[in-house]
């Protein structure tokens, strides 16, 4: 686990106040989503490319939501490797 995806499981074990969990998500999907977009900018690969910008998107969609769940987690924790691993 990278120290992003620990500190995302950590808060999200503590947080008691599911508002707070939900800012949380919305923060941290919000900033995933803009680093993906510019890890697509800088890719050679195009179809690597296109695939960035479509879980960049589907981040985006988290701005939305009003209830969090532990898929929407697994989905953060996903993505936050997967930039891990681009750098």
């Amino acid at each position: 686990m990278n120290p992003r995806q620990k500190n995302l499981l950590k808060e999200y074990i503590t947080i008691t106040d599911p508002a707070k969990t939900v800012a949380l998500v919305k923060k941290e999907s919000a900033s995933l989503a803009r680093e993906l977009y510019n890890l697509a900018k800088f890719q050679k690969n195009k179809v690597t490319a296109v695939k960035l910008q479509e879980v960049a998107k589907s981040f985006k969609s988290y701005q939305n939501k009003t209830r969090i769940n532990d898929h929407d987690l697994t989905c953060l924790m996903i993505g936050y490797q997967l930039a891990e691993e681009l750098k």
